[in-house]
């Protein structure tokens, strides 16, 4: 098997058991000289294990990954041509300079504009019903197979910490998807950069897990590279990737840019791994409440079926904005204030009411901290319950997202963890917190909604304690009848 037929075995691949056939056929399972460990690192488990708490977190953190990827390429591209001098100092910037997206929001483009644009990224899912295994495909830079222990395989360097245009700088959250990849935590990545970046042959590898043993207490992940040196084939065509299933599968033709296989992904709760479009999809759409690029997602598993099976993603907030949602009223838009070191930075806030129950627009998360479009952390709606704020008739009914983009590196720093998936307890979290009470309390659409949704349950409490009243008094009395016939049936 040459390298390319052994690639496009691995691509077609949906489950463990055929990966390690393949690799078996191959000689390479077996022959642990043939691996390396990740990031050159043996104690790598202690990093990559201690990332996002959640499988859908970690699925996003490979999202954001290819989003900066084609936003590096545009940059390189644009940059190379004399057009910049300067990189973009954010991401949604690079979005509205890169691709004339107005602010860099997804709500200001056509539907037709947004399904043309998410066609750089694609989510596609394959394989069992229970555990799909997911495909995140991007049209990006792409790496040279001799970059990949530099970028996909390495962990803590400075690849991405002083380009202000894209999300990741620890080099290490995207690895957090590896504990989650089934129980042998199977990774595939092949890439190519782009011809105008220098092009060259594809290279691919694949990730493994070796548990503890007698001489290691501590499981280790290895990647793929006989010899020292990463797999690679010419570029004589262009990769094809065609996943099977049912409806007819759409084939995935590459240039350049990157593929990432997750084998056997474990999701929770289980309804998170049915049909993509409709759970997960709103659950990516909380994770990523306003990504500066649109995702599109592929639905190719054969148990499932459709007029469509695919869909884009493009966050809750732009769904909020573009979708006829069904809300009690227009956004509600403010700000809070953060003092940090005589410094004082002004937060947007937007605030969304539902007329009803939000169904599959929110579960119980009820403040959302975003950050370059991405969730860093939730607090959950229990906070409207809180005796300074006083919005309990709301509670079910509420969504908040605060944009934290005008943060500093060093408050960020103190308040988000570096998975990106939560908040930690700090000084600046409990006065983000407190400025969210008083901003919330002090509201007067906000109080008079929840007047108006108390005065309208009023009567109906009352009316369900009149019955409760009536039922334990007539609970009572049959007690009574029943003691006495007992006493009776004694005698």
């Amino acid at each position: 098997m040459n390298n390319r037929d052994l690639c496009l075995a691995l691509l077609s691949a949906d489950t463990k058991t055929e990966v390690i056939d393949i690799l078996t056929a191959a000689g390479y399972w077996d022959d642990l000289s043939m691996w390396r460990h990740f990031g050159g690192i043996e104690n790598n488990y202690s990093i990559i294990s201690n990332q996002q708490a959640t499988a859908p977190a970690a699925l996003v953190e490979k999202l954001t990954n290819a989003i900066d990827a084609v936003l590096l390429l545009e940059w390189e591209l644009t940059r190379r041509k004399g057009k910049y001098d300067q990189p973009p100092s954010s991401p949604r910037e690079a979005a509205q300079n890169f691709f004339r997206i107005p602010n860099g929001d997804l709500s200001a483009l056509t539907d037709t504009e947004r399904r043309t644009l998410s066609e750089r990224i694609s989510l596609v899912a394959t394989g069992k019903k229970s555990t799909p295994t997911f495909s995140i495909i991007d049209r990006g830079e792409g790496q040279h197979p001799d970059s990949f222990t530099d970028t996909f395989l390495s962990l803590k360097k400075s690849n991405k910490l002083r380009i202000p245009l894209v999300q990741g700088k620890f080099n290490m959250g995207g690895t957090g998807a590896l504990v989650f990849a089934g129980d042998r935590n199977f990774q595939l990545i092949i890439s190519r950069r782009h011809d105008l970046l220098d092009g060259g042959p594809w290279g691919f590898t694949i990730t493994r897990r070796l548990p503890p043993d007698v001489a290691r207490r501590s499981s280790t992940f290895m990647y793929l590279a006989p010899g020292g040196t990463i797999l690679a084939f010419d570029n004589t065509a262009p990769l094809i990737f065609s996943p099977n299933g049912r409806p007819q599968s759409i084939a995935f033709e590459l240039n350049h840019g990157t593929i990432v296989k997750l084998y056997e992904y474990r999701l929770q709760p289980k309804a998170l791994a049915s049909n993509i479009l409709f759970d997960l999809n709103y659950h990516l759409s909380l994770l990523l409440p306003e990504p500066v690029l649109p995702i599109r997602l592929y639905e190719r598993r054969g148990d499932f079926t459709g007029h469509s099976m695919e869909a884009t993603l493009v966050g809750i907030k732009n769904r909020l904005k573009s979708e006829r949602a069904p809300l009690e009223i227009d956004p509600l838009l403010g700000s809070i204030s953060l003092r940090f070191e005589d410094r004082v930075y002004h937060l947007p806030v937007s605030t969304y009411v539902f007329k009803d129950k939000p169904g599959h627009y929110k579960d119980r998360q009820g403040i959302l901290f975003v950050l370059n479009g991405q969730c860093h952390g939730v607090l959950s709606q229990d906070f409207f319950k809180r005796k300074n704020v006083k919005l309990s008739y709301l509670e079910n009914f509420l969504l908040v997202s605060v944009n934290c983009d005008a943060l500093p590196n060093d408050v960020i720093e103190d308040l988000f963890m570096n998975s990106r998936d939560r908040l930690k307890d700090t000084a600046v979290r409990r006065q983000i917190e407190q400025s969210l009470e008083n901003y919330l309390s002090n509201h007067e659409g906000l109080r008079q909604l929840a007047e108006k949704r108390g005065s309208r349950l009023s009567p109906m409490l009352r009316n369900w304690t009149a019955r409760l009243k009536l039922l334990f008094r007539r609970f009572l009395t049959l007690t009574v009848i029943l003691r006495t016939f007992c006493s009776a049936e004694e005698s």
